[in-house]
């Protein structure tokens, strides 16, 4: 019986910071000159879908036109900096060669998504990828990882583990009743209700708790 291996994009598979920061700030620039964001309060951006955060930032502008901007100005930050986390697509390539299905389940858009995994040379790893277009309801509401599951015909909830980095990850796997692994490669807060053993430090980490190392 094959299983299923899903992984959260943004902050677990590929490094986008700068890609978050670079496009923020040039937002914030059009839509709130003036306003200097901190660091800390840009990366956070990194897990929530983008259209809750827009509309949270931008009240009095229309979700249409901040989403045009932010769709017409972000490709040049993904092309310039943008890259999976070290030994990411050896460990991937372990996984398949040990006869998981692969999938991804992200709030990102679709299309940038796909962006993301063509960029960082893993588009031909994945047997599955939920975009937000996918769902109604977004992480950390369990429906991605359910579809992900339906379109590979896996039944068993034993059989798939989640990853991901943001406590939207941490409440989806937990809503969906998977095993969860916060992939901790990017060095943010750890989630309360997450144990030591589901902390990863490195993609080898992951391996060796599924026993392929």
């Amino acid at each position: 019986m094959p299983k299923l291996a899903l992984f959260d994009m943004d902050g677990t598979l590929i490094d986008s910071d700068l890609m978050i920061v670079d496009i923020w700030r040039d937002l914030y620039a059009h839509f709130r000159p003036g306003y200097r964001p901190h660091l800390k309060e840009m990366l956070a951006f990194s897990g929530p879908p983008l259209s809750d955060s827009l509309e949270k930032e931008f009240p009095n502008i229309a979700l249409g036109e901040t989403l045009s901007f932010y769709k017409e100005n972000v490709r040049k930050y993904y092309e310039a900096t943008i890259v999976a986390f070290p030994g990411m697509r050896a460990m991937l390539e372990k996984f398949k060669k040990n006869g998981y299905l692969l999938g991804v389940v992200t709030n990102k858009a679709r299309d940038f998504a796909f962006l993301s995994l063509k960029i960082c040379g893993l588009e031909n790893l994945f047997d599955v990828v939920i975009g937000d277009e996918d769902v109604k309801h977004s992480k950390p509401d369990p429906e991605g990882i359910y579809n992900a599951m339906e379109r590979v015909g896996i039944t068993r909830k034993e059989d798939v583990f989640y990853v991901g980095d943001t406590v939207f990850d941490f409440k989806a796997a937990l809503n969906a009743r998977v095993k969860f692994y916060l992939a901790n490669w990017a060095c943010r807060f750890i989630p309360e209700g997450v144990s030591d053993d589901e902390v990863l430090k490195t993609c080898d980490d992951l391996l060796r708790k599924r026993g392929i190392l």
